[in-house]
């Protein structure tokens, strides 16, 4: 998967070894990489860094991964959450996909398993920032579009004229 630069991923992970093991792997794969360990800075540095997707811990200072899944998404609704969780109950995964989540990963975690969501994750928040865009200007578009077709029959050519002789 060649980028031009770097693709910045949180990762959300109290414990700094499995931190560190994430880290170091998504780097070494072409992503750059940013750690917290407070949820307090899980939105402020996902927003300062620009960054598409999350990985957190489905317990991160006793906070619920799906209350910063809530927060995350009601910021930039394009960000790509993956939650990992270490003794997955179905009503939780259940909720979290429901809630928004882009992935739940079991812990301990395959690396490359992990590669693989995370690409898609990137993808999918690619794909999110283009609806995004298109929604938000259709209305624009729609309007430029009937300032530009009045007048015009349905080959295109102005009614009225004699471009039919």
């Amino acid at each position: 998967m060649a980028r031009e630069k770097p693709v910045r991923i949180i990762i959300a992970e109290p414990d700094p070894s499995i931190a560190d093991t994430l880290k170091e792997f998504l780097e070494h794969i072409g992503y750059e990489a940013i750690t917290v360990d407070r949820r307090d800075d899980i939105v402020r540095v996902t927003v300062e860094q620009k960054c598409g997707v999350v990985i957190v811990d489905h317990l991160l200072n006793s906070a619920k991964a799906t209350e910063i899944l809530d927060e995350l998404l009601a910021v930039d609704s394009t960000i790509c959450v993956i939650i990992l969780i270490s003794c997955p109950l179905v009503e939780y995964v259940v909720g979290a996909f429901r809630k928004g989540a882009f992935d739940v990963v079991i812990k301990p975690v395959d690396l490359f398993e992990l590669d693989e969501i995370v690409h898609r994750a990137f993808e999918q928040h690619e794909t999110n920032k283009v609806r995004q865009f298109v929604t938000a200007n259709l209305e624009d578009f729609r309007e430029l579009m009937d300032r530009r077709t009045k007048g015009l029959d349905a080959h295109g050519n102005l009614v009225g004229s004699n471009s039919d002789k």
